[in-house]
């Protein structure tokens, strides 16, 4: 199949995740409003669907096909520069960098009742959840870099130690504030639950400038699988290029996350199996990590509306009981084969 069919396939795949996505929900949307609500005839619409479509459903789908693609192509940057296929979005401690500061916001609110101002109709929760996961992203880089040289073990193990750390921290605010237990730990489990346009329109600049720069960057990806000793000899600055990628990763992630919560598995899973399929050219490997991890969250987010409607199941539950099993799968089956 050519790569042209190849993306008109993938562009009517997502356009039936999204249709399927807009009927399906706790209330019943006939498939004529559905018509209706996409060919604009809005004024022909009971108001009931035209809310729901427009101001409920609508929203949360690209929301999630967004938080999807960012933490899909994160993974994918990851895997490639720490040639590691089991990288993921949080292995450089964003997650636990923005759960910190989404508990931090959550106390600001509930103990002391600061923070119910937001900036462009966000609250404080996403905004300190974002500031937390950059920068303890610098912290991990700050603390594994040697001179101007930094080893990818070293990152790994600041990664796990600074990540450690700030869940002992955030275990701590649990302990002593009764108050945010409940809604940090729902923000823990991932939930796209009351997102508006306004979260959308938050992150949309994120995975658009991302894939385009990674794209550009499709073949430093490549080299680094060679390893870095054998990048420096093909001309690549590799100290350069690696800090590149982590920022890039970074902000991705950090973004999907100050939305969304925390959601695993999307960012490991999809660029793992996509690279599977379709072998370890980046090239191949970026745009379809991008468009199946907005699928996939898509997909992931119907369930969690509807596997026991009314009554709504956390996103990050759902993906990690997908594809959990689904990873441990792909292991046992392949052992790596593509990475050797």
């Amino acid at each position: 199949m050519s790569k042209l069919k190849q993306i008109i396939v993938m562009i009517i795949l997502s356009m039936l995740c999204i249709l399927l996505a807009l009927r399906v929900g706790s209330v019943d949307i006939s498939n004529a409003d559905i018509g209706k609500f996409l060919m604009g005839q809005w004024s022909a619409m009971s108001d009931l669907a035209y809310t729901i479509l427009l101001k409920l459903r609508l929203p949360r789908i690209i929301l999630a096909f967004l938080v999807g693609a960012s933490l899909s192509l994160a993974g994918c940057v990851l895997q490639g520069v720490l040639r590691n296929p089991l990288a993921d979005p949080y292995i450089i401690g964003s997650s636990s960098g923005a759960s910190v500061g989404a508990g931090v916001a959550i106390i600001l609110l509930t103990e002391f009742g600061i923070g119910y101002s937001s900036f462009l109709g966000l609250g404080i929760t996403p905004i300190f959840a974002f500031i937390g996961s950059i920068g303890t992203v610098m912290l991990v880089y700050s603390i594994a870099k040697v001179k101007n040289h930094v080893p990818i073990i070293t990152l790994l193990l600041a990664g796990i130690a600074v990540s450690t750390i700030l869940s002992s921290l955030m275990s701590l605010m649990l302990y002593l504030s009764d108050d945010i237990v409940q809604p940090l730990v729902y923000w823990l489990m991932g939930s796209l639950s009351s997102r508006s346009w306004a979260h959308v329109l938050i992150l949309l600049p994120y995975p658009i400038v991302g894939v385009l720069i990674v794209s550009q960057k499709a073949m430093i990806l490549d080299v680094f699988a060679m390893g870095e000793d054998k990048a420096r000899q093909l001309g690549v600055n590799v100290e350069r290029e690696k800090l590149q990628f982590f920022i890039i990763a970074a902000f991705l992630t950090a973004a999907a996350v100050s939305v969304s919560g925390v959601i695993g598995f999307v960012g490991l899973l999809v660029p793992h199996v996509i690279r599977l399929i379709y072998g370890p050219s980046n090239k191949q490997l970026i745009w379809r990590s991008v468009v199946w991890g907005g699928n996939f969250l898509v997909l992931a987010d119907i369930l969690a509306r509807t596997v026991i409607s009314p009554t709504e199941i956390p996103v990050g539950i759902i993906t990690s009981l997908c594809g959990g099993p689904l990873f441990i799968y792909l292991l046992k089956k392949d052992r790596g084969r593509y990475w050797q």
